[in-house]
């Protein structure tokens, strides 16, 4: 079966050059088992995807298209400022909250 060649707009040829220190980092983070039978390559795009996804935001769910829009029940209990007992690096410093537990650390 033939592949379908995408769209000029739809392709970014790219060749990435990374330091040794960089690629011993990435080696570092493709040992860890949630990594496990991931390629360098797979890995960097992925990398791109998620800062695609943290600068422009997740794309439209294609469900909520066809669904009819209805109000959200408010959530009853969200996290309050309180002073986490997670490890320091669960703390997303970019939002104020523990990735942990969602605890809303500083405003």
């Amino acid at each position: 079966m033939a592949r379908t060649r995408l769209p000029d707009t739809a392709r970014v040829p790219i060749e990435l050059r990374v330091s040794e220190d960089d690629a011993a980092l990435i080696a570092k983070v493709l040992a860890r088992p949630e990594f496990a039978g991931w390629s360098r390559s797979e890995w960097c795009v992925e990398i791109i995807r998620s800062a695609l996804r943290y600068y422009a935001g997740d794309p439209p769910s294609p469900v909520a298209d066809q669904a009819p829009a209805s109000p959200q029940p408010a959530d009853p209990e969200p996290p309050t400022r309180t002073d986490c007992s997670h490890p320091q690096d669960a703390r997303d410093y970019q939002t104020g909250t523990c990735a942990a537990c969602g605890a809303i650390l500083w405003d």
